[in-house]
């Protein structure tokens, strides 16, 4: 007898010294010692702490959701088994763990928060345990944020004009493509950093009067700010008089 939650599958007395027991410990077994015993018609001994239940190392088997985009706070399950006891999980550099769960021997809720600068890519995950250590390799995904536009300077140009606009918002970093709509063209544009990009446009001479929308375009996504820049009619030149000149009362 091992005690509870160890089964004695079968036995062999292997001699009057010796005795193989084949054993099995459940899974949610008590954790420490057990008392050990055997009887024979002679009678019975007991081994006090003859034998211990020591803590499965723990294992993870699934991340949900398994990604999620920088400035992100989220929930995250994570799934696997023997995770009774678990000390804080570790998602890696840039994500933050507020707050974890022991919801049970199979799942941990974490909440976490990555941060806006962090390196986008794969995460290993790992979970400590008093069994051991277990890491999901790859385990989650830091996405790209998607851009915001928040505003644009200048926000109005002339039919004709060029000019470098300034667009403010967040998450620039990698911008492919910036568009100010039919009749403007984006001549260049350089991310000055996450939060700017300075555009260079020219505007068609012939270009429709009225408001465009403004699109800027990166890994994460892209984001259209409504009515952003207003194309406005050329101002009038005069470039001649003909004739130039005329006489005291003439017509």
């Amino acid at each position: 007898d091992f005690g509870g939650g160890i089964t004695v599958d079968s036995f062999t007395v292997d001699s009057a010294t010796q005795i193989t027991a084949n054993i099995t410990i459940d899974a949610a077994a008590a954790t420490g010692v057990r008392d050990v015993s055997v009887t024979t018609p002679g009678g019975t001994d007991t081994l006090i702490a003859g034998f211990t239940v020591e803590p499965a190392p723990p294992t993870i088997t699934s991340i949900d959701p398994a990604q999620g985009d920088q400035g992100e706070a989220l929930a995250v399950t994570i799934t696997g088994t023997f995770l009774t006891g678990a000390s804080e999980p570790d998602f890696g550099g840039g994500i933050t763990v507020d707050s974890f769960t022991v919801d049970g021997p199979t799942q941990i809720t974490a909440n976490i928060t990555i941060a806006a600068a962090a390196a986008t890519g794969v995460r290993d995950v790992s979970v400590t345990t008093p069994g051991g250590t277990d890491t999901l390799i790859a385990g989650f995904t830091v996405e790209p944020a998607p851009p915001t536009i928040t505003s644009i300077d200048p926000d109005q140009g002339d039919q004709g004009e060029t000019l470098a606009v300034t667009i403010t918002g967040t998450y620039f970093t990698g911008a492919t493509d910036v568009s100010f709509g039919a009749g403007i063209t984006v001549d260049s544009f350089t991310v000055d950093s996450a939060t700017q990009i300075t555009a260079n446009i020219t505007i068609a001479a012939a270009a429709a009067t009225g408001v465009r929308d403004v699109s800027v375009t990166t890994p994460g996504g892209t984001d259209t700010l409504i009515a952003g820049f207003t194309v406005e009619p050329a101002p009038p030149t005069i470039t001649s008089i003909d004739p130039d000149q005329g006489d005291q009362g003439e017509t």
